[in-house]
Formats: C-alpha cells, sequence, structure tokens
C-alpha cells in the first residue's frame, strides 16, 4: 500500500503556518483502511507533540501544540479491515515564523513605481542552516546574489487586505501571506546581497477612472519585510528589514491595469535608506495554495504586417506576457499591444479587453487598453514580463525596432490536472478543453477572476458555478481551500458575503453571496473536512442573519445593501426573470446548506432550519406562484424549471409545471438555452435527470445561436456572453432600476459558461463524487444511446476512480475502476434485456423505472450488456 503524504498541500514543506497546520494523505486505492492515527513528534528530540484520528483523510493540528521554526515528523499508521496494520514512510514539516522583528519597509514613490531593496551582508562562518522569510505587497519578486529564489509571478497571492471584526468561529483580519526559502546552500563565503523588486499589485491600487467594478480601493503603501536566519556554530544570526535596507526606484512602472512603462534609458538611480511604512493590519501566514508559474511557452503561428506594426498571432487565446529581444537602432519609444481578437482588416481589436471609463478628478473620458510601453536604449532590449499580465492572442510590436527570439510566456497558476473527461464527440470534449484554457488565463495569483484583463476580479457567482467542473479537472483542494478561508475573512459585519472574494468591489447578488454555502458544502463532499463542515456553517448562519434582515413578511428578498441585485446574469437576451423570486430561491438553498451542515455537525437545528424552510416555500408560492398559467416569477429563463428543481412546486401541480417546461425547451426555445450563468447549469442537469435528456441532449449539441457552438465559433476561450457582444441589462431591483443598452465589445475569456463541464464528467461520462465524503461514488451515465464511447477519470484521495463504457452493434461494455474505501451506486439505462459482471457472472435486470441499478464494492469490474439471458451463476 503506497501512501502519499502532504502538509497544507505540499510534500515536505518548509514555513508553514503554526496555528494552521492541514496534514492530508493520500493512499494508491489498492487496499481499504479501517481506522487511522497520525502522529507528530519534534524531529530532533523525538518529542510527542499530537495523535491525530479523523473519519476522513484529513486532520487538523491544534493551533497551540506547534512552536515556530521547528521541524517535525509525521507519519500514518492505518489499520486494515483483517486487522493487519499498515505504517506510511514518514514526512516532515518545518513551521514558519509567528513572531516578526523585521519591519515593513519602503520609500516616497509615485503610484506604480517598481521599488527595488537591497541589502548587503557578510558570511565568514560555515552555515547550518539559513532561511529567508520575506514578503513583499503588493507582488515582489525576490533574489539572492543576483538569483530569483524561485520562478514564481504574482506573488504573494492576493488575500482578503481589507480588515474585518474578530467574529465568533475566529475569523478576523486579513491575512498576508509570506514565502519561507532554505537559502543554506545559496550563501557564499564574503560578502551576500538579499534584493527584491515590489510593485503595487492589487494591495496597493490607486486607478483615478470612475467605473464601479473596477477595484478602487487601496490597502496601504507598497512595501518589504523580510528576515533572514542564519544558523552557524556561533548560534543563529538574524538580518532583518529596517532602515538599513536600501532602496531606489527601478526603471518601471507596473500597474495592475495601465500596464507596464519601461524605460531602458534610464540610469540606475541612486540607493537610500529605505522608510519604517505601517505595516499591514493582519495575520502573516504561509501560502495555502499554488503560485503562478509559467505553464506554457507558445510561438507564433502567423504573423503580418500593418500600418502600426507586425502582428504576431500565438495560435490560442491565453494570459501572460511576451519575452522577447528588441534591437534598436537608436533609442526609441514603442507601444506593445494585446488583443484576443482582430478587426476585418486584419488589424487588433483592443475592445474586448477595454474599459472606458472618467477620470475622478477632471471628469474626463479615461481608456485603459491592454498595452505596454518601452523606451528602448540603442541596441538590444530584453523584454519580458514580471509584475502584471495580459490576456490575448495577437500581439502588435512596431516596426522601429528588430525583433528576435520572440515568444508568449502563457502563464497561469501551477495547479495540476489531474481529470480527465473524453468522448467521441468532439464538440463535447471542446466545451471542456476550451474551458480548461479559459480556466488557466483566469487563475492567478491565488484568486480566479472573471476575466484576466478588463475587470480581474475573483466574483463569488462566477467561482462558485464553476467550482465542480474545476474539481473534477483540476487537483484544486488547495486553491479551495484558500479561496474558502478568503471567502469567510470577507464577510462583513453585518453577514454580508460580498460580490467578490477576497473583496474587491464589483457587482453582484444572493447567488454572488451563496458563494459561502457552495464552497462550503462541495469542500466538505470532496475532503469530509470536519473543520471545513464547522467554520462553514458558523459564516453561513451569519449569512443568513443577513438574508433575515432584508425579507419581508413573507420571507421574501427585497432589498440588498449592495447597489447591485442581480438574479440570473447574461442570459441570450436580456435578463427579464424576477430578481426577487431567484433571490428568494437562493435564500431557500442557503437554509438548506445551514441544515446539511447542521446534521453533519449534530448541532440539534435541523427542526429550526426546516421550519424556516416551510416558511420560504410557503411565501415563494404565495407570492410568486400564478395557479392559473403554471408560472413562477415572470415565468421566462428557466423560473419555472427553477421551482421543479428546488422542490418548491406543490405536488399536484408538478406534473403540468413538468410538461410545461417540456414544452418550452422543446417547442418555445426550439431546444435552445434562455439561461445566463447562474441557471444554465441547473437547467441542463434537470432536463437531464427528470426524463428529458433529449431536450438537455439537443440543447448543448444546438449548433445556432444561441448555443455553446455559437459561443465557440472561432474562438479558443469562452465568450462573456452567448451574442459575444454586450447585451441590454438592467442595474438596480426591481421598483429602482434602469435599462442599460448594449452592443459594444466584451470579453472573449470567462470562466463562468463552463460550469457545464461539470455536467460532461457526471452525466455523459457518468461518473458523479459529489458524495465522496460517504465514501461513495455514484456512476450514472444518461447518454449511452447518443454516443459510441464516453470515459472519464480523476485522481482521488483514495485512490484512481475512472468509468469507461462504449457501444457497439446493440452491445455495451463498461469498464469501471473503483479504489478501495469506496462503493460504487451504479444506475445504468435499460437499452439491453440485463447487465453481466464478467467477474462474477452476476446479472443485473432494470427496476421499474428501466434502469439498472446495484451495487459494487471496490475492485476493476467489467460490464457487458446482453440481449438474451446467458448463462450465469447468480443473479443480482
Amino acid at each position: 500500500m503506497i501512501f502519499k503524504l502532504k502538509c497544507c498541500g505540499k510534500e515536505n514543506p518548509i514555513g508553514v503556518d503554526p496555528s494552521c497546520v492541514r496534514l492530508h494523505f493520500e493512499t494508491d486505492g489498492s487496499r481499504e483502511i479501517s481506522t487511522y492515527t497520525i502522529h507528530v513528534r519534534e524531529a530532533y528530540t523525538e518529542k510527542s507533540v499530537c495523535t491525530l484520528s479523523e473519519a476522513s483523510f484529513t486532520a487538523w493540528v491544534p493551533a497551540d501544540v506547534l512552536r515556530e521554526k521547528t521541524e517535525y515528523r509525521w507519519q500514518v499508521q492505518a489499520t486494515l479491515p483483517d486487522g493487519t496494520a499498515v505504517t506510511s514512510a514518514p514526512a516532515s514539516f518545518e513551521t514558519g515564523l509567528q513572531v516578526w522583528q523585521g519591519k515593513w519597509i519602503g520609500m516616497d514613490a509615485k503610484p506604480g513605481q517598481v521599488m527595488e531593496f537591497s541589502r548587503a551582508f557578510t558570511v565568514d562562518r560555515e552555515i547550518r542552516k539559513a532561511r529567508l522569510y520575506i514578503c513583499g505587497l503588493g507582488y515582489f519578486q525576490p533574489k539572492l546574489n543576483e538569483s530569483r529564489l524561485d520562478d514564481a509571478y504574482f506573488i504573494p497571492p492576493v488575500t482578503e487586505y481589507a480588515t474585518r471584526p474578530q467574529f465568533a468561529n475566529g475569523v478576523s483580519g486579513h491575512h498576508v501571506t509570506y514565502y519561507t526559502h532554505d537559502v543554506t546552500a545559496l550563501l557564499r563565503a564574503g560578502e551576500n546581497v538579499l534584493s527584491a523588486e515590489v510593485s503595487d499589485g492589487y494591495y496597493s491600487h490607486w486607478e483615478k477612472v470612475n467605473f464601479e467594478p473596477l477595484p478602487d480601493m487601496s490597502f496601504g503603501k507598497p512595501g518589504l519585510i523580510y528576515e533572514l536566519h542564519i544558523e552557524d556554530a556561533g548560534g543563529i544570526r538574524q538580518i532583518i528589514s529596517d532602515e538599513e535596507t536600501l532602496v531606489r526606484p527601478t526603471n518601471a512602472i507596473a500597474r495592475l491595469y495601465d500596464g507596464d512603462v519601461v524605460d531602458y534609458t534610464r540610469e540606475a538611480a541612486e540607493y537610500q535608506p529605505a522608510v519604517t511604512i505601517p505595516a499591514p493590519d493582519g495575520v502573516m501566514t504561509s501560502p495555502m495554495c499554488e503560485d503562478d508559474r509559467v505553464y506554457r511557452v507558445l510561438k507564433p503561428v502567423n504573423s503580418w504586417k500593418t500600418p502600426e506594426g507586425t502582428v504576431y498571432d500565438f495560435g490560442v487565446n491565453h494570459s501572460g506576457g511576451l519575452r522577447f529581444t528588441a534591437k534598436a537602432k537608436e533609442n526609441t519609444e514603442i507601444c506593445v499591444r494585446f488583443a484576443e481578437v482582430l478587426r476585418e482588416d486584419g488589424s487588433l481589436n483592443p475592445e474586448t479587453g477595454a474599459w472606458h471609463a472618467f477620470h475622478v478628478e477632471t471628469d474626463e473620458p479615461q481608456d485603459i487598453y491592454q498595452d505596454n510601453t518601452y523606451y528602448l536604449k540603442q541596441g538590444e532590449n530584453q523584454i519580458e514580463p514580471k509584475f502584471g499580465w495580459y490576456c490575448y492572442r495577437y500581439a502588435l510590436i512596431p516596426d522601429t525596432v528588430e525583433v528576435s527570439e520572440l515568444c508568449s510566456l502563457f502563464i497561469s497558476m501551477d495547479i495540476p490536472q489531474n481529470g480527465d473527461f473524453r468522448c467521441s464527440d468532439g464538440f463535447l470534449n471542446r466545451i471542456n478543453s476550451t474551458f480548461l484554457q479559459t480556466l488557466r488565463c483566469n487563475m492567478h495569483s491565488g484568486i480566479l477572476s472573471d476575466c484576466p484583463h478588463r475587470e480581474r476580479l475573483p466574483y463569488t457567482g462566477d467561482g462558485t458555478v464553476v467550482m465542480k467542473s474545476v474539481c473534477y479537472n483540476l487537483s484544486a483542494l488547495d486553491f479551495y481551500y484558500k479561496w474558502f478561508r478568503d471567502i469567510l475573512d470577507s464577510q462583513l459585519d453585518n453577514g454580508m458575503i460580498p460580490n467578490t472574494a477576497t473583496h474587491l468591489g464589483g457587482g453582484g447578488g444572493y447567488a454572488w453571496g451563496n458563494a459561502v454555502c457552495t464552497v462550503t458544502k462541495e469542500l466538505y463532499a470532496l475532503t469530509g473536512d470536519m473543520q471545513v463542515a464547522s467554520r462553514g456553517y458558523e459564516a453561513v448562519k451569519r449569512w443568513l442573519e443577513y438574508y433575515e434582515s432584508k425579507r419581508d413578511e413573507n420571507y421574501i428578498i427585497r432589498s440588498n445593501s449592495h447597489s447591485w441585485l442581480l438574479g440570473d446574469w447574461l442570459a441570450p437576451e436580456v435578463v427579464t426573470s424576477n430578481v426577487y423570486y431567484i433571490s428568494t430561491v437562493c435564500y431557500l438553498q442557503a437554509v438548506r446548506t445551514a441544515r446539511f451542515l447542521s446534521g453533519i455537525l449534530s448541532t440539534g437545528e435541523t427542526a429550526k432550519w426546516n421550519s424556516l424552510e416551510r416558511s420560504i416555500i410557503d411565501g415563494i408560492n404565495r407570492v410568486f406562484f400564478d395557479e392559473d398559467r403554471f408560472l413562477y416569477g415572470n415565468g421566462v429563463q428557466g423560473e419555472n424549471m427553477l421551482a421543479l428543481a428546488e422542490g418548491i412546486v406543490p405536488e399536484r401541480f408538478r406534473q403540468q409545471m413538468l410538461e410545461n417546461v417540456r414544452y418550452h425547451y422543446s417547442v418555445t426555445t426550439d431546444y435552445h438555452l434562455d439561461t445566463g450563468i447562474v441557471l444554465t447549469p441547473v437547467l441542463i442537469s434537470f432536463l437531464t435527470e427528470n426524463g428529458m435528456q433529449e431536450i438537455a441532449w439537443k440543447i448543448m449539441t444546438a449548433n445556432t445561436y444561441p448555443s455553446y457552438f455559437t459561443m465557440m465559433e472561432g474562438e479558443t476561450t469562452f465568450c462573456e456572453h452567448w451574442s459575444k457582444k454586450w447585451p441590454d441589462y438592467y442595474i438596480g431591483d426591481i421598483g429602482n432600476s434602469k435599462l442599460v443598452k448594449g452592443g459594444g465589445d466584451l470579453s472573449h475569456c470567462h470562466p463562468m459558461f463552463g460550469s457545464v463541464a461539470a455536467w460532461l464528467y457526471e452525466r455523459v461520462a457518468g461518473m458523479d463524487l459529489t458524495e465522496l465524503y460517504r465514501n461513495t461514488v455514484h456512476i450514472k451515465p444518461y447518454f449511452m444511446e447518443y454516443l459510441p464511447w464516453a470515459k472519464a477519470e480523476k485522481q482521488t484521495g483514495f485512490g484512481a476512480i475512472s468509468v469507461d463504457w462504449s457501444r457497439e452493434k446493440g452491445s455495451y461494455k463498461i469498464a469501471l475502476q473503483i479504489p478501495a474505501g469506496l462503493t460504487a451506486q451504479c444506475h445504468f439505462p435499460a437499452s439491453c434485456k440485463c447487465l453481466k459482471n464478467a467477474q462474477t457472472n452476476v446479472l443485473y435486470y432494470p427496476d421499474t423505472r428501466g434502469y439498472f441499478t446495484f451495487s459494487l464494492s471496490a475492485g476493476q469490474w467489467i460490464l457487458t450488456g446482453e440481449d438474451e439471458e446467458s448463462q450465469a451463476d447468480a443473479r443480482a
């Protein structure tokens, strides 16, 4: 049996936060574990620190038992069902710094100025161990003796910088992520120089534009803090950030939205002593998720001349920046421009990633495009990205310079892919691959953004609808542990969950704030982590207090503290669904999440949530249900389907409502979508699971507008809207709303419509992992009559799970891999007389609903469809 041990998502990490140590192990799936214990000891003294045992493979070390700057060893001792004891190889982790002596330092600089810090010191003894603890805000890049300490970009990850009050569940303040580097082998005898460049990032963001969704908040001045601890025969020597550190402005301006301005003709400025700046009012903590790194290096696949310069086509829309050598005959200025799409004449169309707003001081129009400006010196100039990224397929470089060694660095969070979906239909495969490309473009600096160019905001609504799709494809649990903390940290004192987390502004509605419910429940479902359930439950209860403050006497949500109140968003035509109805259904969903978590935690509050659930359902039916016309809300854009999906419809009306939905999507919309980002995944799943698979299939494979086909036509990433143009939309609530006319260009890189990728895994291939916390995997393909074959696989903490089914000339073959510790609940459409288990010769027959329904234990299973009964040893 093979164990894979991780601490805070990493193997044998150093610098972990002593108060937040998460130990997790995975197995190869070969043998089932009945019980386990984790033993944690100090590495050098072998003193036992704690013994942990949980129901899941995740355990948290008590916050008060670990010391800072100390190495610990841990291993798993497990008992198998037959009583056999197995022990893992030991793993280690080293805690980081809790009490800092270093000061936050900076300089008086204009917005966007990249600063370079430098500290010289000598080494005159043989070093036993050296650790560097360091952080720069907003972004920083550390070096030792002119060599980069890592290959990460856009660090530290963005966290909740705005201070929050202390809550009962222990969540408070904001977090600042620092890094720990083992520099023992990098220090040299004699003089050494520690340096770091620091830019504004999201932390110190001053954009003088007047547009609400754009981040307009700054949390402090950019600065640096570090401590270098050097252990030698004489003890431990500390070199810390203080006024002895030197700092100077570099030749670069790097602003989050305005882009880079780099002057290669400028002489290096003189260093001056750094000054102490106010410290961020937050908790210093270690990284919780992966950093950004170069995901792919892209070469141009084509190029052509335009009056402005040469356009280079890199083949796919992606995010990152250019690396090339620019040779100038004389000092010259160039502007490098980026775009996702082209105009008809082959020139760049920059509008899809642009902001058009107004200067807050002069009220003059201000346009923000994707471009960088370089002042080049005569000769060769080395250009590469450092503190900012763009999203583009095309780049334009003026022909006034000679370009060589040109490539584009596709930069994204370094999250490995550990899931895969494939089927015989290339179009469905393309939906998933397009989602993955869009996702990679939007995963930067510890957040999942709505788009990687214009807003770059971690919208809770956008992130919530794609969470399952992300988790099926990527090894993303560490990312969601980080986002889970961001969401809890961002909760306001009135219980509201903002529309972005981390909280950086932006609009939304209750489907956005319900991220606290969705992320808690889905992260728990995938891990069984009781701490997630416990902390999430407290936050969900406070979110429900906010709902309570906004409801009327019928339990209908009528208002929001934020100026935006959205229900669904970006339907094919202008959104006309009833925002009060959608918001109240969100209230119901939040209550059900509280009930689920209450049951998991045995809080004794289930009856309270049941009562509130009934009150909300009664209120919805009283206010929004038109019994004469069988309509909910305004009766449009998935509203009737939503009532059915949530079990709101009284039983005596349910059949007629189902027929109305069937008619609507087969006749009225002619097998096309009429929904936006919130209701599209709900619609497709509902149709699939309620006897309308054919409608779901035709909607998902439609090739006329609006459809996934037309959205992806000519694209390599998902667009922000079905039409690829801004639709008309309303802002504000129903009683105080205004219509905003659309028609302009919008983003061609938004991931939220990739929510249906989870449907591909769960209902096309049939691998449903929503109850892993119950040690259960559901095998439920619904489209075996529509495709010759489909397959999905996913690496989980239990081991690899895979489903692979095929159909040929009326016969079926289903191959399943179920790792030890899991039970498979199988549910196959009965398209043949019986299924035969090749391993046991058991025959399975359809139930009264027309499905093969049975359970399988862990193992490798082959099932074949039989039209006639064959000889068998047993029947199911």
